[in-house]
């Protein structure tokens, strides 16, 4: 950029003002007197002669008269040595010197002066070159040493990242020692498990950094047992690979902590704790209960032996009842029903039909005179009678004691089902009660009903619930 000194004759009338005089500037000053300024010649007279070109130069006048060889050529836009070759400016002090150029921002002298149009002016400086510019460098650029290093800088108080592990720009771009760095950047925050990038870096992982990633964990099952481990799942730390209660982790009866919970007691969850067992007796009833004893189960079974005796009763457990134990009764069991019965076929157990109800009912054995419900159940009574005494009649529970021609069972409950002989029931001689004759058909199958007196001794059918 080029920047002209002002340089502004006083012209009047294409003169000079009477009384001024150009300085070596080509500017008129004046003096009261009309004397010369400066030490300057003045005219040779008082009057300022129009400016006009000579006729053999072809410059303008100087000062009012013509050029002189001995003068030197000042920046004015004459010739002041009456030399057309000589520059304009030529002998101007200054001329070439190093200057700035007022227009830029720096105060740099990268402009020289030079005499153009007949003012001097800084030639060359081109205002704001990178150079100029104050960059964080260590250098005065602008050439101002008012103006702090580096303040040009673009990136000066943006935010930037510092040298830590992570990627955020919690730093700020500050210039010292002549170099740009970034400072204030604190502490690389780690990559914790919170769905949160903390450490700004996509490619890691959420939780990478987290302390309790990896940490041994139980999950929800009954047990205590960390067999997992905490992972990062969905911004959360979850236990995962703890596949629930395994038959380790159920507290067995082995003097281990299964379940790691040292509150629960050792067996706990043994399948046959409490259950009913049988010890090692002779008998096969489970008098006893599974504990758990020093890690091991043990049965509490110690009753002794049960022995059978003759009361109905299966004594020792074993399936069978009165077996070995010199009863004249016979004990079955119904496979359709589960129902157990007593059959009473020895001459010795014949007994009245009042007699053979007080016995099934005694001795705590808690049976009753045999009921029948259904054909089914009367095929079956009449099979075991024909195994057992197959030509005696045996007494059942029916009788119509209470009211004549109505058959009710020993509970009072009604005889809904039959199976009387042909002419059955006949009521003769006053008979109340009902035997089985397994030699005749009834009306519904064989082991035909007939009612007969009720003190004749005959033997008897006893019949108990499952």
């Amino acid at each position: 950029m080029r920047r002209v000194l002002l340089v502004v004759p006083l012209v009047v009338g294409a003169g000079l003002l009477p009384g001024c005089f150009l300085d070596r500037a080509g500017f008129g000053s004046a003096r009261e007197d009309g004397g010369p300024v400066d030490g300057r010649v003045p005219p040779r007279d008082a009057r300022v002669e129009d400016a006009r070109m000579e006729e053999d130069t072809g410059v303008p006048p100087r000062d009012g008269g013509r050029c002189d060889p001995a003068a030197p050529d000042l920046c004015n836009g004459f010739d002041d040595d009456c030399d057309p070759s000589s520059a304009d400016g030529a002998d101007e002090p200054g001329i070439g010197e190093p200057c700035d150029d007022a227009r830029d921002a720096d105060l740099c002298a990268d402009g020289t002066q030079a005499c153009i149009g007949g003012f001097l002016v800084c030639d060359g400086d081109d205002g704001d070159q990178p150079d100029e510019v104050e960059l964080c460098n260590g250098l005065d650029d602008d050439c101002d040493p008012s103006t702090p290093d580096g303040s040009a800088e673009v990136t000066l108080g943006g935010s930037c990242d510092d040298d830590d592990p992570d990627l955020c720009p919690d730093g700020t771009w500050s210039c010292a020692d002549g170099a740009l760095s970034c400072v204030g950047g604190g502490t690389s925050p780690m990559e914790l498990c919170n769905g949160v990038d903390d450490d700004c870096d996509p490619s890691t992982p959420d939780g990478s950094e987290d302390p309790g990633v990896g940490a041994a964990c139980d999950d929800a099952d009954a047990d205590l047992c960390a067999e997992g481990a905490l992972a990062c799942v969905d911004g959360a730390l979850a236990c995962v690979g703890d596949d629930g209660d395994q038959p380790d982790e159920v507290e067995l009866c082995n003097g281990l902590d299964d379940d790691c919970d040292p509150g629960t007691p050792d067996g706990m969850g043994d399948p046959s704790l409490g259950r009913p067992c049988d010890g090692g007796d002779s008998d096969r009833c489970e008098e006893g209960m599974w504990i758990c004893d020093s890690g091991s189960m043990r049965c509490t079974d110690g009753s002794g032996d049960s022995i059978e005796s003759c009361n109905g009763l299966d004594d020792d457990c074993d399936g069978s009842v009165d077996e070995g134990a010199g009863c004249p009764c016979t004990h079955r069991v119904n496979p359709n029903d589960g129902h157990g019965f007593i059959f009473c076929g020895g001459w010795g157990d014949q007994r009245s039909w009042t007699d053979a109800r007080d016995w099934c009912r005694g001795g705590g054995r808690g049976y009753e005179l045999a009921r029948v419900d259904s054909r089914v159940e009367m095929r079956w009574i009449d099979q075991q009678l024909d195994d057992i005494a197959g030509n005696r009649r045996w007494w059942i529970g029916a009788n119509d004691r209470a009211a004549e021609g109505t058959y009710a069972w020993t509970d009072g409950s009604s005889a809904t089902y039959t199976n009387w002989r042909s002419g059955e029931p006949n009521n003769a001689g006053d008979e109340d009660c009902v035997h089985v004759d397994p030699q005749s058909d009834g009306r519904d199958t064989r082991g035909g009903w007939n009612d007969a007196d009720c003190g004749l001794s005959d033997r008897f059918v006893c019949e108990a619930g499952p």
